[in-house]
């Protein structure tokens, strides 16, 4: 698996390839040392027992001599001549890093650093696990330095994303992975907030109820003019109500506005309360601007609890104007009128 961080600033790829080249130079030659060099003097036993366990994944014993030998001579031999030699060990095995990373050492300093890239690539290739982490630290790396260099020079730094991934787990689908976590986590608030609003109206509601309760126990016993009187008194309330549905209209106060709408509403149009106000909704709170105006309000009682209204409507918005006759059922629900049905 090979990638390359492609920029557009001509300089710019040279300058990240050579960085992230020492870079990896760097922590080989790191590892070399350890595997290599007899430690100068005690390491705690959990360090101990790391290098021991690295050394017999990634280490032939046998080689390793071969290659301190070989570097050894280097300085007699020239060049050339250590790096066929190495060449030569790294056939025999061709999976150790730290042969490859001597070899590559050797090509640097022979001034061929494409042949040090590729010798470092290859033997990364043998060994998957070690060779995700290093191209992701190589990604990394090379998106720090042109995102450096472009600041250095005063230009914007490059768009390209990150491309980082270990066994089938990517960048890419962690983030999406990660806001779609937000996103639920959001609903599941809102959700959560909206039935403790529920609650708080039911026990505004309940509280209405006991209060209305209360004052019926001690409101004294019907005169003989007391139809009459609670019949008007009963209109008021009615038209009170509608008034309250025209300005919570008028205002787009969705929350007020439905909630006037009685829990047994009905539309030939639609199966639900729920789904007439899902298509009022946007209706409502899309516009700029509404008024709503009621006049000629009748009121016709059909028992104490039901009532049908009729009324002039006059509807505006923006360049909308509407003037329409509209009757509606009405019904006593938790000591509220509420709007059953409507229509024109």
């Amino acid at each position: 698996m090979k990638r390359e961080f492609q920029v557009s600033q001509p300089g710019l790829l040279a300058l990240a390839g050579i960085s992230v080249l020492l870079l990896f130079l760097i922590l080989f030659t790191l590892r070399s040392d350890a595997a290599l060099g007899p430690p100068d003097r005690p390491m705690p036993s959990g360090k101990a027992s790391e290098i021991q366990t690295t050394d017999r994944l990634q280490t032939a014993n046998a080689s390793n001599s071969r290659v301190s030998s070989i570097l050894s001579e280097t300085r007699a031999k020239g060049l050339p001549a250590a790096i066929a030699q190495l060449q030569s060990v790294q056939r025999q095995d061709p999976s150790n890093l730290i042969v490859a990373n001597q070899l590559a050492i050797l090509w640097a300093a022979a001034g061929d650093l494409d042949k040090s890239r590729e010798t470092l690539e290859q033997a990364l290739s043998l060994h998957p696990d070690a060779a995700l982490a290093f191209l992701n630290l190589r990604e990394l790396a090379s998106q720090q330095f042109a995102q450096a260099y472009a600041k250095a020079i005063g230009q914007s730094p490059p768009s390209n994303a990150l491309k980082l991934e270990a066994g089938g787990l990517e960048l890419a689908s962690v983030s999406a992975a990660a806001t779609a976590f937000d996103r639920a986590e959001a609903e599941r608030k809102a959700v959560l907030a909206e039935a403790q609003r529920a609650a708080e109206r039911l026990a505004q509601e309940q509280a209405r109820a006991e209060a209305a309760k209360l004052a019926a126990a001690k409101a004294p016993p019907p005169t003989a003019d007391a139809a009459p009187k609670a019949a008007a008194q009963g209109a008021e309330a009615v038209i009170a109500a509608l008034g309250q549905w025209a300005k919570a209209w008028s205002e787009k106060d969705f929350q007020k506005y439905s909630d006037i709408y009685s829990e047994s509403f009905r539309n030939t149009q639609f199966s639900s309360k729920k789904a007439w106000l899902d298509f009022r909704r946007p209706r409502i709170i899309g516009k700029q601007s509404i008024t709503v105006e009621l006049e000629a309000i009748k009121v016709d009682f059909v028992s104490k609890d039901k009532a049908r209204v009729s009324f002039n409507q006059r509807y505006e918005s923006g360049n909308l104007k509407l003037n329409t006759r509209k009757n509606i059922a009405m019904v006593m629900e938790n000591n509220q009128w509420r709007i059953q049905s409507e229509g024109n």
